[in-house]
């Protein structure tokens, strides 16, 4: 009876892993930090602005997708840095997933803010948003990077500073507007 229990649940095993590489449209994103799944990311910003204006704090969205280490290594800055506290008391910030449908959001974006997709960017992208007037400012984050050494380990990464001075500048091109 055992060897039967341990037969259903092998053969329930590979019924699930067979059914799930038929299912290409099956997406998992739990653990993720740019989801994607399914996920209406017009949806994700409109929620994202309504917060940052209730609070009264700019909106950041960071664009990129989790197999960039760069977009998952900004995240974590903003997320669990020494400088966590002091981002989030001035900014909220929502992730945006480079999907194949980030084009349809760029343009969603150009109606709601003053957003203007006018350069080719790479990952991650930031763009702050003041989600009082819609005016926006961008940065690219390649020259925000930084190669350091920490217990004689060579990091890649970020420039707390670079990345500091970018949203100061971002948040003055916005005034400027």
């Amino acid at each position: 009876m055992k060897n039967a229990h341990i037969f259903s649940l092998i053969l329930f095993t590979l019924s699930s892993q067979a059914f799930a590489q038929e299912n290409p449209d099956q997406c998992y994103d739990e653990d993720r930090i740019f989801k994607h799944c399914q996920i209406d990311q017009s949806r994700l910003f409109d929620d994202a602005m309504a917060r940052a204006k209730k609070q009264n704090k700019k909106l950041i969205l960071v664009v990129g997708y989790d197999k960039c280490p760069w977009s998952r290594a900004i995240m974590n800055m903003f997320q669990y840095s020494s400088a966590s506290d002091a981002f989030n008391t001035l900014y909220n910030f929502r992730t945006i997933a480079y999907t194949g449908g980030l084009n349809d959001f760029l343009t969603y974006l150009t109606k709601r803010t003053e957003f203007k997709n006018a350069e080719e960017f790479g990952f991650p992208y930031l763009i702050m948003v003041d989600p009082k007037t819609g005016k926006t400012a961008t940065s690219k984050t390649g020259n925000l990077e930084n190669n350091y050494e920490i217990d004689g380990v060579s990091w890649s990464g970020h420039s707390l500073e670079k990345v500091t001075a970018a949203l100061l500048h971002m948040e003055a091109e916005i005034v400027k507007k």
